[in-house]
């Protein structure tokens, strides 16, 4: 079991960042979400501006179809500037995490091979 074993050796400099970590996690599930999303607008536009269907939903209110057509646009484009920002923010974070971790690794290194002896 090798990948055991770096993942043993590699924990402990993640533990600094934990809280990074959680973030970028919870990033991810968010991502997946809003990803489920996406294709929503687009039904509005199939089903009820081009089909003509009336909107079945409580929390949307009856509207005409110029303005169902606007609002599910709005919407698709909300959900991808949203997905995009969250994109961004987890690639960032995500590498400023390895980044740090590697710089970690690289000092316990460096301090290790000063203590070593020269002969």
């Amino acid at each position: 079991m090798p990948a055991v074993r770096v993942y043993r050796q590699s924990v402990p400099y993640l533990l600094p960042y934990t809280g990074r970590f959680i973030v970028a996690v919870a990033e991810v599930l968010l991502i997946g979400a809003v990803e489920v999303l996406k294709p929503w607008p687009l039904k509005v536009v199939i089903d009820n501006v081009v089909g003509g269907a009336p909107m079945r939903s409580d929390w949307i209110p009856p509207m005409d179809r110029a303005s169902l057509l606007t609002s599910a646009c709005a919407a698709l484009i909300a959900l991808y500037l949203a997905l995009a920002i969250l994109q961004v923010t987890n690639n960032y974070l995500t590498i400023s995490i390895g980044q740090r971790m590697v710089n970690d690794l690289r000092s316990r290194l460096f301090e290790h091979l000063q203590r070593l002896s020269l002969s």
